[in-house]
């Protein structure tokens, strides 16, 4: 694995830490609402999906923001209007930090980092 390689690896481990360990400490903080432990599952699952589209194309990069954005705005006025619960959080941020992690360590551990990954980071 060369450096730039090992720098997006690192980088984005200690992202996926932060996240699940935010979620953590708000689980102990808001409440955890475990009989919605699916909405975790489903944020792992296309968030991890999504994050792997953005390691391989621009237009995959755009479509994580979009949705991203899309995603932060709805779940924010959805608790401005009392309709999420606010223990929804910890699964939201755990099931992004866990999809981050898992992109990371299959196409960055276990396999190379995408190329156009590399690119982008070497441009930027």
């Amino acid at each position: 694995m060369n450096g730039l390689s090992q720098s997006i690896v690192r980088r984005d481990i200690g992202i996926a830490i932060g996240n699940v360990g935010v979620g953590v400490m708000m689980a102990g903080t808001v409440g955890f609402a475990v009989e919605q432990w699916w909405i975790g599952v489903v944020t792992l699952v296309v968030a991890g999906l999504l994050i792997a589209s953005a390691d391989r194309s621009r237009a995959g990069k755009w479509v994580l923001i979009a949705i991203g954005t899309v995603a932060i705005v709805a779940l924010g006025w959805g608790m401005f209007r009392d309709t999420v619960p606010t223990g929804v959080l910890p699964l939201v941020l755990i099931g992004i930090g866990t999809g981050l992690a898992l992109n990371r360590v299959l196409f960055g551990v276990l396999r190379p980092v995408p190329e156009v990954r590399q690119r982008r980071e070497d441009a930027a």
